[in-house]
């Protein structure tokens, strides 16, 4: 597999490697990855999933590219598809079986920001907070459909409360270290 990262923007951490290793997909779903960036977390699926298909959706024009390129490099053709947008502004209707996500983990205004535009938005809810990708999820899932994200420890028990109030189920939980966790819920 090859992956290509342009210069100068945040590139992708184990944390997409444990998210794709952490989701499990059966033949013939359609995967939706919310904030894509270079399509790491879809081309480690469709790597271990050859009869799944994939839609990433990136709001940065650069990043989109490189995971366009990055399709094409792997040869994955039309199962893997990248849109540029914002993904709160985009409609959609329950049409995906699963659902990814790796989004920022911190607040606007906790921490210090990067001098590096794209590594602060990566690292920051500037483009979407954390209920907002929450509830992009739920929308999207088919009923029973199931949503994989990578998060800080910390904010769990706000990650259930936004599960819960927009119909996700969170039932897995696996903690990677101290600080980190992933989270499995399903579209009740």
């Amino acid at each position: 597999m090859e992956i290509q990262q342009p210069d100068g923007f945040y590139h992708f951490s184990e944390d997409s490697l444990l998210l794709a290793q952490f989701v499990t997909l059966e033949p013939g779903e359609r995967v939706l990855d919310l904030g894509t960036g270079v399509g790491v977390v879809p081309l480690l699926l469709a790597a271990r999933y050859p009869q799944c298909s994939f839609v990433g959706v990136e709001i940065q024009p650069e990043l989109a590219a490189y995971a366009e390129r990055n399709s094409a490099l792997n040869s994955l053709g039309s199962r893997f598809t990248v849109l540029v947008g914002d993904y709160r502004q985009l409609f959609w209707e329950p049409r995906f079986s699963v659902v990814t996500a790796n989004p920022p983990y911190f607040k606007v205004g906790s921490g210090r920001p990067s001098s590096n535009p794209s590594r602060w938005r990566a690292r920051f809810e500037v483009d979407a907070t954390l209920a907002e990708t929450i509830g992009t999820a739920a929308k999207a899932l088919l009923n029973g459909g199931r949503f994989y994200l990578v998060h800080r420890y910390e904010r769990l028990g706000e990650i259930k409360d936004l599960c819960t109030a927009v119909g996700l189920e969170p039932g897995v939980f696996q903690e990677i270290d101290c600080s980190r966790t992933l989270v499995k819920a399903r579209k009740v």
